[in-house]
């Protein structure tokens, strides 16, 4: 066998196994993506049935529910009686104030204080000039609260 043909055998064989191996990289990604997207979406598609529900029970008279989630993404439930409020805008911001006027967000990029720019971080507590304290969480744990209160103001017609 000549060194060119030789040359060109192994060249062949190279480039075969270069394909080949691309092909089992590639595979193994969408394998282990279609993995991933399995494990995560458990974790995220339970938040809109949960919102709808919330947002879709009828309650006592004191508890008003403002927007339409379905069709806008926005909705809030207010507690006339003690001003306590859950409010979701877009699916990216939850926000829930107690009676104490402690309130739970979903971390926002920044904001001014005291003259600086704050960033807050997930799990923090930010206390303002007047008082009134901001926790950081997720949006699963503000839905969650917002689900265990409202739940003490369902209508119950018996």
């Amino acid at each position: 066998m000549s060194f060119l043909a030789l040359k060109t055998t192994l060249r062949k064989n190279f480039l075969t196994q270069k394909k080949s191996y691309i092909s089992k990289i590639t595979e193994n990604r969408s394998l282990i993506l279609r993995d991933l997207l399995k494990k995560l979406k458990p974790l995220i598609m339970p938040l809109t049935p949960k919102i709808t529900e919330l947002l879709s029970k009828k309650y006592n008279p004191n508890v008003t529910i403002f927007g339409n989630y379905d069709s806008s993404k926005s909705a809030s439930i207010l507690d006339h009686d003690n001003g306590t409020t859950f409010i979701i805008s877009e699916n990216t911001l939850f926000s829930f104030k107690d009676q104490h006027r402690n309130h739970w967000l979903t971390l926002v990029q920044s904001f001014p204080s005291n003259g600086k720019e704050y960033t807050p971080k997930l799990g923090e507590l930010y206390v303002a000039n007047d008082g009134i304290k901001y926790n950081f969480t997720t949006k699963e744990e503000i839905l969650e609260m917002a689900v265990k209160y409202f739940e003490n103001h369902k209508h119950n017609i018996e």
